[in-house]
């Protein structure tokens, strides 16, 4: 009779186990613990919330110039948040530029070590070691940028350190891509994909 009861019981609990995996919602990145699976405004208002600002000066740094734009502190640095967003407008994409970073070479190695202790080892790698003088090392890092790739809990982030020749400035950034958000949409014939 036991037996009976106890394999009743598991074929009671199998469908609600066979479920669980299927309706779990998908995990989404953060950032200074705000999901990226919002709108973009409602990203925008939680970033206001923290203390960013919004920025309106012009920058020197690769931002496009249709997404919405804030300064304000990620991990102790100034810095400037570029907030993409997908066909939804939802938050697809989180590009994070350090600014005024002392010895940008020094500061890559310490902050992506950092990270190994909480993401693991990278999926992607391209750092090497360099004891160049200034001006040799800046046009390394203008030919061949460090880049290092980590997978996360829904989605990857990417940091890079390249040296821009035509800014005269290194270029510290940070992107997350939340994979749920930047989905591609397909079309109907095939022809064209959306992001």
């Amino acid at each position: 009779m036991k037996q009976l009861l106890v394999f009743a019981f598991l074929l009671l609990c199998t469908p609600a186990l066979a479920q669980s995996p299927t309706t779990a919602e998908r995990r989404h990145i953060t950032f200074s613990g705000i999901s990226l699976n919002n709108t973009a405004a409602a990203f925008a208002d939680s970033l206001v919330a923290k203390g960013f600002k919004p920025e309106t000066a012009a920058l020197r740094l690769p931002i496009n110039k249709a997404n919405t734009v804030f300064r304000g502190r990620f991990e102790n640095i100034p810095c400037i948040v570029e907030v993409g967003q997908s066909h939804t407008e939802k938050v697809d994409t989180l590009h994070v530029y350090l600014i005024n970073v002392n010895n940008p070479l020094r500061s890559y190695k310490i902050l992506t070590n950092f990270y190994r202790s909480h993401y693991g080892a990278p999926i992607f790698e391209n750092y090497y070691d360099t004891h160049l003088l200034p001006r040799e090392a800046q046009q390394q890092l203008a030919a061949d940028p460090f880049i290092t790739i980590f997978a996360v809990d829904g989605g990857t982030v990417r940091f890079s350190l390249k040296y821009d020749a035509r800014l005269y400035n290194y270029i510290y950034s940070l992107l997350f891509i939340d994979t749920e958000n930047a989905q591609p949409i397909l079309s109907n014939d095939d022809s064209i994909i959306e992001w």
